[in-house]
């Protein structure tokens, strides 16, 4: 056994279960390119810039197709270059503090032992807020690899970042009813109303994953649950 998977566990299922417990993004489309630069081909896909466990799922789907993932930008630009069918596997993990914000320390240390274990990290660029854990890649010859597995950890995290998307979510709505107020006040409705429609969008980014973080949290209560009994 692997030094990662003696520390975090391993488990074959999780895509599987993941996306069975909180429901798939939904049939996947192979993506339209916007871009690109030689071999390298880039697309976006703004649905997954808050949802960590949706660009897992999105990023298998593109290397069973053929493509590997090399670079995520502001979280939503997506760059691949061709490989293999089949010949990588990806594994996401969240690296967030208590407060659900991304956390540096934790993203060094994660990134040292999966690449000791063999695994790269997709290079994730101007990520700012949209940067919430690692992506990492690595051969479909050294067989499944999980990152984390103890359920008390992966509750923890997911906890802790659903908590984050619903503080920072309410905070953006209430700033664009500000707005939308503010301006009527001033009897300058469609400005109030445009300022107000950014903020909703950028409140719902931050929504968007929320519902998926709760049933999947509700699935792994109930697996601790059982596994206390």
């Amino acid at each position: 056994m692997s030094r990662l998977d003696e520390r975090k566990g391993a488990s074959s299922s999780r895509a599987q279960n993941e996306a069975s417990g909180a429901g798939a993004q939904g049939e996947f489309k192979f993506p339209t390119w916007k871009k690109i630069i030689g071999e390298e081909h880039v697309t976006s896909n703004w649905g997954l810039q808050y949802d960590l466990l949706a660009i897992e799922e999105y990023m298998n789907n593109m290397l069973a197709l053929g493509w590997k993932p090399v670079r995520v930008s502001r979280g939503a630009k997506l760059s691949f270059v061709p490989c293999q069918p089949g010949e990588y596997i990806c594994r996401t993990i969240f690296t967030v503090g208590k407060n659900g914000s991304f956390d540096k320390r934790k993203a060094a240390e994660l990134s040292e032992l999966l690449v000791t274990d063999g695994a790269t990290i997709v290079l994730q660029e101007k990520a700012g807020g949209s940067q919430i854990g690692l992506i990492a890649l690595r051969a479909a010859s050294l067989g499944p690899f999980e990152i984390i597995s103890d359920l008390d950890s992966r509750i923890a995290e997911y906890e802790a970042r659903k908590k984050f998307g619903e503080g920072i979510g309410i905070l953006f709505l209430i700033i664009a009813i500000a707005q939308m107020v503010s301006f009527g006040a001033l009897q300058n409705m469609g400005m109030g109303f445009s300022l107000g429609a950014v903020w909703l969008v950028l409140a719902f980014h931050y929504f968007q994953p929320v519902t998926r973080y709760q049933k999947i949290l509700k699935r792994l209560r109930h697996e601790r649950d059982v596994s206390e009994t």
